[in-house]
């Protein structure tokens, strides 16, 4: 038993690595709600695998969002702060992050006492599409919260002060 434990989280640590690096190589991004949505829906049915070899498989999902919607964060946040107070924002967020965690645990684990096990992905994965369902609200009332349009480049050779208006 311990040795098909190991597999699976060696899948879901080495799915995380592959989602982390595609994301990392991708010109553009996803936006966090949808990211973070995405990840929630798709931790949801792992709660469905029977025996190690699906619930690899049922990781390998999650694993592969879950870098991916971490850096989407951190990246929104540090873009979102004003750079006198971005320290504070990114240390604020960090704990945000391990509060979750910290109060998710032990949720996660009344919701397999009072049912099944998959009651925790369940669980889990609500909980993912419910922040992301807020998330997205909260997006589109309020554009700063929407990622900013690249900057247009100027044409090469030309300054501000000779452009035509």
């Amino acid at each position: 038993m311990r040795r098909s434990t190991a597999v699976v989280v060696a899948v879901l640590g080495l799915a995380s690595v592959v989602g982390g690096l595609v994301h990392g190589t991708s010109s553009r991004s996803l936006p966090t709600w949808l990211l973070l949505g995405l990840l929630g829906l798709v931790t949801i049915p792992a709660g469905l695998a029977h025996g190690w070899p699906w619930l690899c498989l049922g990781v390998a999902g999650a694993g592969f969002l879950t870098a991916p919607t971490l850096s989407a964060v951190a990246d929104a946040v540090s873009r979102l702060a004003p750079a006198g107070v971005r320290g504070e924002a990114t240390g604020l967020q960090f704990s945000a992050q391990s509060a979750g965690l910290a109060l998710g645990s032990p949720l996660v684990g009344a919701a397999i006492d009072v049912s099944l096990p998959a009651g925790g992905f369940v669980a889990a994965g609500l909980a993912g599409l419910a922040a992301a369902l807020a998330g997205c609200l909260l997006s589109r009332r309020c554009p700063s919260l929407r990622p900013s349009a690249p900057a247009r480049r100027k044409p090469a050779g030309r300054t501000d002060a000779t452009q035509v208006p």
